[in-house]
């Protein structure tokens, strides 16, 4: 499903299914993701593939981390709509990724035509009853302030209040509009059939954009967590580069993937996770047992004593004698 199209239902008498990695991919030299290219259609799309399967295990890195429980998540890889669908416990997350290499920034009509058709699509099919969350993910830049401000008037009451704001006004088109009449224009854009299309006004109260975000940050975020699950730092790049090939054969049939399954197939045990987390509690409770059994008084000790910063790196040498 990575490299052709689907057939999928129309909504509201339109295909909202369009290609992804339509954009070119950051240079990825350094991560083992090769080198930049020409921009021929077979490596920009291969480039925007990356950029999706690494935001997605992005998405398991993050999940791994959370001490609630959030690891029994569940992540499906090209689902009906967007590019991942994330069950967690109390929240359902869509995300559609696009890479773009030039500087040619994301515009709010870009949007509309390119984006938004798949992320209504996702507000139409979503759990009805379960928080929702849709955001769109680019490393590229985007220039959207008439969007993002009708968003926050969303935000700030809820997608059906803006019927009746009256004296706010947004920017669009050269123009100074009403948030009922932006509303307008969006629903006409979309093939909407009203105003008040619950899908449309779904979306709306749950859509957040995400821009430069990039494949460097990611990658930081993703190595971020492998190192606390892997022997070596040197068996980052390599656990990662696997991670990376698994979720490529999950993608392919648009599977579905719980977290700490995944991860324990490539050999991670995210239960050192927590282990590492209680590390500073568990070795501070044996220390002050120690110095009390040798009669250590802090007091006493004629060393000016300090707190380490969280970067102050720590040797202890034990042995016997």
């Amino acid at each position: 499903r990575l490299y052709h199209q689907t057939a999928r239902p129309k909504v509201s008498g339109h295909h909202s299914r369009y290609p992804m990695g339509t954009s070119t991919f950051g240079d990825a030299c350094g991560n083992g993701l090769g080198c930049e290219m020409n921009n021929s259609g077979g490596q920009v799309a291969i480039r925007g593939f990356l950029y999706q399967i690494l935001c997605s295990l992005g998405q398991v890195a993050r999940l791994a981390l959370t001490d609630d429980g959030q690891e029994d998540a569940t992540l499906t890889l090209e689902p009906p709509a967007g590019d991942l669908a994330v069950a967690e416990r109390s929240i359902f997350v869509v995300e559609q990724f696009k890479s773009r290499r030039t500087s040619r920034a994301w515009t709010t009509g870009e949007l509309i035509k390119r984006v938004l058709p798949d992320l209504l699509d996702a507000a139409r099919t979503a759990p009805v009853g379960t928080p929702l969350r849709i955001r769109f993910v680019t490393d590229g830049t985007c220039q959207v302030d008439d969007l993002q401000r009708f968003l926050a008037l969303v935000r700030s009451s809820d997608a059906r209040g803006v019927l009746n704001m009256r004296s706010h006004k947004i920017p669009s088109e050269g123009a100074m509009v009403t948030p009922v009449e932006y509303l307008s224009m969006l629903a006409e854009r979309l093939q909407c059939s009203s105003i008040d299309d619950k899908a449309l006004l779904r979306l709306l109260s749950a859509l957040e954009i995400v821009d430069k975000f990039d494949v460097a940050q990611v990658t930081r975020c993703i190595d971020a967590v492998l190192g606390r699950l892997v022997d070596a730092r040197e068996d980052i790049e390599g656990k990662r580069n696997e991670l990376v090939g698994r979720l490529f054969e999950v993608a392919q049939h648009g599977g579905t993937i719980e977290v700490r399954q995944f991860l324990g197939q490539a050999g991670l045990n995210v239960a050192r996770l927590g282990i590492v987390a209680r590390l500073p509690s568990v070795l501070e409770t044996d220390l002050t047992h120690a110095c009390r059994m040798l009669g250590y008084e802090p007091s006493a000790d004629v060393r000016p004593l300090s707190a380490p910063s969280g970067t102050t790196a720590v040797f202890v040498i034990a042995g016997e004698g």
